[in-house]
């Protein structure tokens, strides 16, 4: 387990300005993990992908 530490900066998990910067973090990490990776699966022949 690592070291406790204190965040100085940031925003309440409660404000909505939280879920906008989480969701592009997000699609961010996705994007360079798939970046690469051309795989999708179909549902009733529409492709699906992240």
């Amino acid at each position: 387990m690592g070291e406790l530490f204190t965040t100085l900066v940031g925003v309440p998990q409660e404000c909505l300005l939280s879920l906008v910067l989480f969701n592009i973090f997000l699609k961010k990490i996705m994007q360079e993990t798939l970046k690469d990776h051309l795989t999708f699966i179909s549902i009733g022949r529409r492709p699906i992908s992240n």
